[in-house]
């Protein structure tokens, strides 16, 4: 990606994006949103391979945010196509984007300092245990699975019980990942 003087997106070919490494786990087509008769995204094309890390640079105005939001569910976009595993998708929301394995971490992270990690990880979504009204929050389950999270697929050893507001910068990042 680059920014051109205008201020928007344009993807510009390059060794990671040329090759055929399969299908890519995301793929944007001529991704274009307006807002009236202001362009934010125009004509935006990617491909995000499976376990590839992915950045998004540019100056502010740029359309870097438009663009995650419209992949994020956030923003429908006014033209273009969105790819996951090869299949269309239209997220009308966030939540659609989520329950297909896409979120966006934003640079406010929205932690709770005075909460615990795995609170802040599950806030909103804990594990329940019971039937019907009569369910409560299961904390084993909360502890544990916050624990397979930050181990397993973020690779970092921390307390689950430590309260956020002792975590360092790159920590805290860490637990927002995890929620998402």
């Amino acid at each position: 990606m680059s920014v051109e003087e205008e201020g928007t997106l344009e993807q510009h070919p390059t060794e990671s994006n040329t090759e055929t490494a399969g299908t890519p786990k995301i793929r944007a087509e001529n991704l274009t949103k307006q807002f009236g008769r202001i362009v934010a995204v125009e004509d935006v094309s990617l491909d995000i391979q499976s376990s590839e890390v992915f950045a998004l640079v540019g100056d502010n105005g740029a359309g870097k945010s438009t663009l995650m939001n419209m992949l994020s569910g956030v923003h429908e976009p006014t033209k273009g196509q969105i790819y996951k595993d090869g299949q269309p998708m239209n997220f009308s929301n966030p939540s659609e984007a989520r329950d297909n394995g896409i979120e966006t971490v934003y640079q406010d992270l929205a932690l709770m300092d005075d909460l615990d990690i795995a609170t802040n990880i599950f806030m909103g979504q804990f594990p329940r245990t019971g039937f019907g009204p009569f369910q409560i929050i299961d904390w084993d389950e909360t502890y544990e699975r916050a624990e397979q999270i930050m181990m397993d697929q973020l690779g970092r050893d921390l307390d689950i019980k430590t309260e956020v507001e002792f975590l360092s910068g790159g920590q805290r990042q860490l637990v927002a990942i995890g929620r998402s």
